[in-house]
């Protein structure tokens, strides 16, 4: 045991443990910088927000919703039979159109 604990680079094994720890330092940085500058670019949207009616396309049509809420991660679309929740950098990514109107199902409400 004691001709073991010699052969041991504990320099080495020193330095795996700080390049782990610095690896996942970096990527939970990058994480929290791209999620708050999606939530940024969300919050300062002249067209997008709270209360912003859309459109969202399905295989069979499309479903009318409304912008109840949004976080750092997600947006919250209330739709007429379901909520919906959006994570906010991939918010871009899909073909919504904005509504001028309430959906139908809001204004006969």
């Amino acid at each position: 045991m004691d001709d073991l604990m010699k052969n041991i680079d504990w320099n080495g094994i020193y330095f795996g443990i700080q390049a782990v720890i610095a690896g996942v330092s970096t990527f939970s940085a990058k994480q929290f910088a791209s999620s708050l500058l999606e939530w940024f670019k969300f919050k300062s949207s002249v067209r997008l927000g709270i209360g912003t009616s859309i459109r969202r396309p399905t295989p069979v049509g499309y479903d009318d919703g409304v912008i109840i809420d949004f976080n750092r991660k997600h947006i919250i679309i209330q739709f007429k039979d379901y909520i919906f929740l959006k994570a906010i950098k991939d918010f871009d990514q899909q073909d919504w159109a904005i509504l001028k109107d309430k959906p139908e199902w809001m204004r006969n409400e």
